[in-house]
């Protein structure tokens, strides 16, 4: 997770099942945090199919699992760029820390987003 004073990082993940791309948010907790970011991905065109949502302590580790493929692109930066904005990272050029891709073996699911 992102400690305080850390800006938010975002890590996409291929899922090897399910036809999804997990994107995980890592962010200091603040109200109305999910919120903001479940809007930002509406917003972005994002179709999300399932959602784990974490907090410990002060920190959160949000997981989306995106409908498709979502490879590297002008589609995936702006869903990234949205997130981290929701997540109150600073604008610009590097909203946020980018950290890189991550295979995941399994799809935990323990809520679901409709």
């Amino acid at each position: 997770p992102a400690p305080s004073g850390e800006p938010a990082a975002v890590v996409w993940q291929r899922a090897e099942a399910g036809g999804t791309t997990v994107l995980e948010l890592r962010a200091a907790d603040a109200a109305g945090l999910l919120y903001r970011v479940a809007r930002a991905l509406e917003d972005a065109g994002a179709d999300v199919r399932a959602a784990r949502i974490a907090t410990l302590g002060g920190a959160v580790v949000d997981a989306f699992y995106l409908v498709g493929a979502w490879p590297r692109g002008p589609a995936r930066a702006a869903v990234e760029a949205a997130v981290l904005a929701a997540a109150g990272a600073p604008a610009g050029p590097i909203a946020g820390r980018r950290v890189a891709d991550e295979p995941v073996s399994t799809v935990d699911v323990h809520v679901r987003v409709t």
